[in-house]
């Protein structure tokens, strides 16, 4: 990929099982196709809404075909046998610091031939989401009643083959015994929204990580910024990128949560002369405690209108030193602040996002890395606002007697 092979390599692990750990760490195990590659498109798992959890992510790599090497069909070629369904890949972006930015299995290969000699061929995968949808975990008769979210994650994950795992927070939300059935997504996901919190992929580590409700409000990462994206100081880095929501649609007023008894636990904040906006979520907590505390969170977290920037792009190979650096360690779940100047003059606008959506296109000209996003404001707001609106144990401010109400 000329022009752009100084900044990326992208690498297919021909050959090897998808949970082979021990043979995905050997380097010698890893081809590099970077030279043959004309368009790297990839996104890890990412959410489009906040009341959601995260989907898969997925990769649209085209190759150069014109010598048939990633035809599935040529019986003749290099890699004949080798494009199987799982078949590891990673795209490395190559800095001080070299970073996986995407990591995941082979879906399928698709040659494309036109009349004239130009072909290529689109290699499509997804991430390690997209594995664990693709896992069907067993039924089972009901059990392990009272396990954590995250003892309840372990669980799963292990008895899918997912030895290896990453941050999972411990938590205290206890769940239902569980018949299992479903795929390992399904699963996975359930128990950590029956917190109130976060599953996803880290691409750098290709492992699976959760933010329990109390950590989302309280990491550093969650109350600090990493980076601070001004398109004032660098206009050919993101000028003109900025999409901004002016009403928010996270906005819900009227929350309702059922666990194991199925009797919905009900949040009302709905103000005078105001128009109902509704959520329901049916979990898997053990206890109505446990589902009316995770209800008064929602509701206490979204039901004060936050308008807030959806998405904004960044060019990483524009500029150079600490801020090229640091755009490419930006991970999901972490937090950025966005500069910019609105049209037609006045003050400078700066918000605190979360990024729950990352995208890298790169091209042998340019690489435009776009960032999705959601408010940060109703987390200040609505949870760390003054006087604190949550008791929360261990904190130095919000865990004083009387200073919050008890809701986690």
């Amino acid at each position: 990929m000329a022009g752009i092979d100084d900044h990326v390599k992208v690498e297919v692990a021909f050959g090897i099982a998808p949970l082979n750990t021990a043979a995905l760490a050997i380097a010698g195990n890893w081809d590099d196709i970077t030279s043959d590659c004309r368009l790297v498109d990839v996104m890890p798992s990412q959410r489009t809404s906040e009341f959601e959890g995260f989907v898969a992510g997925r990769c649209k790599i085209v190759v150069d075909n014109q010598t048939r090497l990633y035809d599935p069909l040529n019986t003749a070629g290099a890699h004949y046998g080798d494009f199987e369904r799982f078949t590891p890949i990673r795209v490395t972006a190559l800095k001080t610091s070299d970073v996986v930015v995407w990591q995941g299995y082979m879906r399928d290969v698709v040659p494309t031939y036109r009349r004239h000699p130009d072909a290529t061929s689109t290699i499509v995968g997804g991430d390690l989401l997209w594995l664990m949808s693709e896992l069907h975990v067993d039924e089972i008769a009901p059990a392990f009643a009272g396990d954590t979210v995250s003892v309840r994650i372990i669980r799963l994950l292990v008895d899918a083959g997912l030895t290896t795992y990453g941050v999972l927070d411990s938590d205290s939300t206890t769940l239902q015994a569980t018949t299992y059935g479903d795929t390992l997504l399904a699963l996975c996901t359930a128990a950590a929204q029956s917190n109130g919190g976060l599953l996803f992929h880290n691409p750098a580590t290709n492992k699976v990580t959760f933010h329990e409700r109390n950590a989302i409000a309280l990491k550093s990462s969650y109350t600090t910024p990493v980076l601070t994206l001004d398109d004032t100081t660098e206009p050919k880095f993101m000028r003109g990128s900025v999409v901004l929501s002016g009403i928010a649609s996270n906005y819900r007023n009227v929350v309702s949560v059922t666990g194991a008894s199925g009797i919905p636990q009900i949040v009302d904040k709905t103000a005078a002369n105001e128009a109902t906006r509704s959520f329901a979520k049916t979990l898997d907590m053990e206890s109505d405690g446990s589902a009316l505390a995770l209800a008064k969170f929602w509701a206490d977290l979204y039901s004060t209108s936050t308008p807030y920037v959806q998405s904004v792009k960044a060019r990483p190979f524009y500029t150079g030193g600490a801020l090229r650096e640091t755009v490419l360690d930006v991970g999901l779940r972490d937090r950025i602040t966005v500069s910019f100047d609105p049209p037609g003059g006045g003050s400078a606008i700066s918000v605190d996002v979360f990024i729950d959506k990352i995208r890298h296109v790169i091209t042998p000209s340019d690489w435009v890395t776009t960032f999705g996003c959601t408010s940060a404001d109703v987390y200040d707001n609505n949870l760390a606002g003054t006087p604190a609106s949550w008791f929360v144990i261990g904190d130095a401010t919000k865990g004083k007697v009387g200073t919050g109400q008890l809701g986690y």
